[in-house]
């Protein structure tokens, strides 16, 4: 997750500073849609996590899912933001 998100979000944002701002209510957003998600899909059993192989797990309002997932939620989106603004978009 280092590799793939979170430095290259780290470097972009280091060189594209008035990104930051921008990322920041992005990230708010996609973040609440992704954990809304997740909690209501784990509570009606739509994905479940089994076993004791991942690293931690987390508890929101009784409902429990791995520290990955919501890794994933945390630095998935501002990761995404920052390699489109650096390759894609016209930087306006």
């Amino acid at each position: 997750m280092c590799v793939a998100f979170v430095f290259p979000t780290v470097v972009i944002l280091y060189k594209l500073r008035g990104l930051a701002g921008k990322i920041v209510f992005q990230s708010a957003y996609f973040f609440v849609l992704g954990i809304m998600v997740e909690l209501t899909a784990v509570s009606l059993n739509q994905w479940y996590f089994r076993g004791d192989q991942y690293i931690g797990i987390v508890e929101i309002i009784g409902v429990r899912f791995p520290i990955e997932e919501f890794l994933w939620l945390v630095f998935a989106v501002p990761a995404y933001i920052c390699i489109y603004e650096f390759f894609a978009d016209d930087r306006k």
